[in-house]
């Protein structure tokens, strides 16, 4: 494991984790890569809902989900908050707070904040939630 990411797969709730690019793939993981995503960047929400579906689909079906990026300390989260506020109707500060109290490195920047912000706007104007 890398020095920055030296903590195993973070559990979030049942099935789903979320973590950096280190992890063990005998574990039976779905996993759900978002390097490609911008590190710390801004992402749109149509984008946000493609991934966000395709981990939900995994997830309801029993796979044990493991979202990951580079280091599991901001893009992963924000797919996981992503995740929370589809699923749940959470806020995204609610959804945001229950990542990080499974992953206490999660660390969203502004622009990942703004994405989330605006990805919960999407959802309602589409009448989502």
């Amino acid at each position: 494991m890398s020095t920055r990411d030296s903590s195993p797969p973070s559990k979030i709730a049942p099935g789903l984790y979320v973590g950096g690019k280190d992890y063990d793939p005998s574990a039976g993981w779905v996993p759900f890569d978002l390097q490609s995503f911008p590190e710390g960047g801004y992402v749109r929400s149509s984008r946000i809902e493609r991934v966000v579906r395709e981990i939900t689909k995994a997830w309801r079906a029993g796979g044990l989900v493991l979202i990951h990026c580079a280091w599991g300390r901001g893009r992963a989260p924000l797919i996981a908050a992503a995740v929370f506020i589809r699923e749940y109707g959470s806020t995204p500060a609610v959804a945001e707070g229950l990542v990080k109290s499974g992953r206490t490195i999660a660390n969203l920047s502004r622009s990942q904040k703004e994405s989330l912000d605006d990805y919960f706007d999407w959802l309602v104007d589409r009448r989502i939630l």
